[in-house]
């Protein structure tokens, strides 16, 4: 299942893995902030000195919609006031972090009625004396925590050493968990039922099997709403923006530092859009297209032709490689199909999980987060595929199981997150239009991957609360904000981020020649000085910088 957005960086020794899951768009149902790549490596057994991550969406249809008030549309002019924040009360937590809890508005149209909590985590500046302000972070999603990612990214700054070390003398450096995600309070909750929904069949082939995935995605879509109550109907991003606000407020800044990955350029372009004079220096990396972000069926189909030649990549050198663990006599890409195609009916067995069994779609999903990591990624996949074709799924299910933050490997509400805020945020065809746009759509134009996407598209066909896409034009008033993307961005592809800056006036392009889903911290230096020096002195490299 591959949902709505992702992305982040994973530093190891030697070696940056990149990644964690998608930019803004849906496709791996829900990784959240363990990137792809510090799972895939942990799982693969190699030590991890620091990791970086971001998550994927959904679609709408015909449905019950939760009753009560939607707040007016938020104009940057009626959004420039912003209430006082109630001081932060910072306490120790684990890593010598500092912890606190900030009480935010559930419903900004009535900013005195219900509050609801936003779990906090921050690094304090190692030089105090020379300290800059508050960076803001975070890792993207959407659904992934942020809370712990200040440690992770300082782990990766001090491998890296130089200018980005010098970030974290220089800057407190804050995460947090988004309404509703996490250790925030109360949390999107969709029950028992996301365990049963994933085992759905997201591939049907006959007409009795598509009215049993629908009724599936309907149960789930219910529990959603009957566990989580009106919260429901206020996770979307604008929401979440003017929470940072709230944060920036709290924390003393008359101006934010922001560093957001995959969809949280997402969040940092409505914070713009609604925010531009407390602005100091905002960076995007991973970013993903503002004009098919907040489209179901558009983003989806980039995000899938981005994937697909991605998976391309990965067989053609392994099957140019006989000691590729996966080379089946050079046809790998031919091998993967035919894996596939044989676990329709029958789900394979993981023999170091006794009573587990993974199902066709869990297996397309795992390999389809996992290429966001390429190519670091590439030699777990071919052993995770090479043991699936030996009649094994266990290195398949411990992966699938780390990256969407499930079963033995530790839970967390990201699945069921990433799919409230892509429906809410994204105005998509509903009922049965919605059904044929994403399940028929997806199966004709996509074979190989197009089922990872179900999964997360399709409850938004019968979400029951209203949209409520966020606003992401940038007036021309704001600072230089920096961009950075790949040109071999797995996930996006290369277009995205010149597709981003190209949508703000005051941006910068910072390219980076290589594959993976987001670039600073990771082994290129010149684009980890360039990202390190524009947050410290707050200029951006020359236009079109190219490391």
């Amino acid at each position: 299942m591959v949902h709505g957005r992702l992305g982040g960086t994973v530093k190891t020794p030697g070696r940056t893995i990149r990644h964690r899951v998608p930019a803004r768009h849906r496709l791996v149902g829900g990784t959240a902030v363990l990137t792809v790549l510090a799972t895939v490596a942990a799982i693969a057994g190699i030590a991890m000195t620091g990791i970086l991550a971001p998550g994927f969406g959904g679609i709408a249809s015909a449905g019950i919609y939760i009753p009560g008030p939607v707040p007016p549309r938020l104009t940057r002019s009626a959004s420039t006031a912003t209430a006082r924040s109630q001081p932060l009360v910072w306490s120790p937590c684990s890593g010598g972090a500092q912890c606190a809890t900030l009480r935010v508005p559930l419903d900004y149209a009535h900013p005195n009625g219900t509050q609801i909590n936003l779990a906090l985590e921050r690094v304090l500046a190692s030089d105090p004396i020379h300290r800059i302000g508050s960076l803001l972070v975070n890792p993207g999603g959407p659904g992934a925590s942020g809370r712990t990612l200040p440690l992770e990214l300082r782990q990766a700054a001090v491998a890296a050493g130089g200018s980005a070390a010098e970030v974290f003398a220089r800057f407190d450096v804050v995460g947090f968990d988004p309404r509703g995600v996490g250790a925030s309070t109360p949390a999107i909750d969709c029950g028992n039922a996301t365990d049963r929904y994933q085992q759905a069949d997201f591939a049907p082939r006959t007409t009795q099997q598509q009215r049993l995935l629908i009724d599936e995605t309907r149960r789930f879509v219910q529990a959603c709403a009957q566990h989580t109550g009106k919260l429901l109907r206020f996770v979307d991003t604008t929401s979440v923006v003017r929470d940072i606000d709230r944060i920036r407020n709290a924390l003393g800044e008359r101006t934010i530092s922001y560093l957001g990955f995959s969809y949280g350029t997402v969040l940092g372009g409505a914070y713009a859009h609604l925010f531009p004079n407390r602005i100091r220096a905002f960076v995007f990396d991973g970013a993903v297209d503002p004009n098919t972000a907040l489209d179901t069926v558009a983003g989806t189909s980039q995000q899938d032709r981005s994937l697909d030649l991605a998976f391309q990549a990965f067989a053609r050198d392994c099957g140019a490689r006989p000691d590729c663990a996966f080379y089946s006599g050079g046809d790998p890409a031919g091998a993967y199909d035919r894996l596939i195609a044989s676990l329709a009916d029958k789900p394979l067995q993981a023999q170091s999980q006794p009573g587990r069994a993974v199902t066709q779609n869990e297996v397309v999903s795992t390999v389809a987060l996992a290429l966001a990591g390429l190519p670091e990624s590439g030699s777990t996949i071919e052993a995770a595929l090479a043991q699936a074709q030996r009649g094994d799924a266990s290195m398949i299910a411990r992966l699938y199981d780390a990256l969407f933050e499930r079963g033995l490997m530790g839970r967390t509400n990201v699945l069921e997150a990433n799919t409230a805020i892509d429906c809410i945020d994204q105005r998509p065809p509903r009922g049965t239009a919605g059904y044929s746009a994403i399940v028929t759509r997806l199966q004709a134009k996509d074979p190989r991957f197009g089922q990872a996407f179900i999964l997360g598209e399709l409850p938004c066909a019968y979400w029951p609360a209203k949209p409520k896409p966020p606003q992401l034009s940038v007036p021309a008033s704001a600072p230089p904000i920096l961009v950075v993307g790949s040109t071999g961005d797995p996930l996006t592809g290369g277009a995205a981020a010149r597709a981003m800056a190209k949508s703000i006036p005051s941006s910068v392009l910072l390219t980076r020649n290589g594959a993976g889903h987001g670039s600073y911290l990771s082994n290129n230096q010149c684009i980890n000085d360039a990202v390190s020096n524009y947050l410290l002195s707050d200029t951006p490299p020359s236009p079109g910088t190219t490391c």
